[in-house]
């Protein structure tokens, strides 16, 4: 025998094997369950992990040997379900059910379907339907599939029928349904317009060349802005000189040395005045 003969060979021995484990496992999972739950009065719920079991090898079988697609749209047992049952069964009940939910993935569907035909006894009778559609069946699976095999096939349909006698209570979902959540539009921030005030009279304060004294210059009234005038009030010898004044529109470079101008002018004005007081005074002392 040749080399790719015994390749072959053993191959098939592999597959053999691979068939005879999972058909094995699926009649133990059904016998477990059966002699756990056969005199229950109350529904088989989904808390019991022989229920789980019996899923697993169904699952397990209807997933061995699918024929691959492309990388990109892997093949699966809920692929094939929803593909075929429409044509083995008028009833398309189960299927569109289980569609209805998009957010679960192909895996979960599948085993949705599972729990759902268990629930409506309609488990043996979905899937022998199935097995009778050789063509489809030649499309989807290769040759050494459970499905393939007819021995094979027989006894994974045959073993379904004691489950029809059970009764199932089991939700149709296992895991929880993802939140969805809601998009949430962004409120644009508020952009803060920088807008220049408007002519008003300013505040300011310049500083006199001769800091020997220091002037209180009261502001003026609205009447008076459009021909500013500065009033003197009083007179305080201090190290810094400051003059306050108040006048109307922008305060251009122009308007400060017309200010202080006319600080100066007002500052030779008030020591003329103490000259003449200190010479009136001597005169009458004198």
């Amino acid at each position: 025998m040749s080399d790719t003969g015994n390749s072959n060979h053993i191959i098939g021995i592999q597959q053999e094997n691979q068939r005879k484990n999972l058909i094995e496992a699926l009649k133990l999972s059904i016998k477990t369950l059966m002699i756990q739950e056969i005199d229950s009065k109350e529904p088989i719920r989904i808390g019991s992990k022989f229920v789980d079991g019996v899923c697993s090898a169904v699952y397990n079988v209807l997933n061995y040997g699918l024929r691959e697609r492309t990388v990109s749209e892997p093949v699966t047992p809920w692929a094939f379900l929803e593909q075929t049952i429409p044509r083995a069964l008028k009833n398309n009940e189960m299927i569109i059910k289980v569609n209805s939910d998009e957010w679960a993935t192909p895996e979960v569907k599948t085993y949705a379907w599972i729990r759902l035909a268990l629930n409506k006894k309609a488990l043996y009778s979905s899937l022998e339907s199935l097995v009778k559609l050789e063509e489809a069946i030649e499309q989807w699976y290769h040759a050494y599939s459970i499905l393939r095999v007819y021995d094979y096939s027989s006894l994974f349909v045959n073993f379904l029928i004691s489950l029809d006698s059970l009764d199932f209570a089991l939700p149709l979902w296992t895991v929880k349904q993802p939140k969805i959540q809601k998009k949430v539009r962004k409120k644009p921030k508020r952009k803060t317009a920088v807008i220049e005030p408007a002519s008003h009279p300013v505040r300011s304060e310049l500083t006199i060349k001769d800091k020997s004294q220091l002037v209180h210059v009261t502001p003026l009234s609205p009447s008076e802005f459009t021909s500013p005038v500065i009033k003197a009030t009083s007179v305080v010898d201090v190290d810094q000189f400051y003059l306050e004044s108040t006048h109307e529109g922008k305060n251009n470079n122009n308007k400060q040395e017309d200010s202080v101008a006319r600080a100066e002018n007002l500052q030779e004005h008030m020591k003329m005045t103490q000259s003449e007081e200190t010479v009136v005074k001597n005169q009458q002392l004198n």
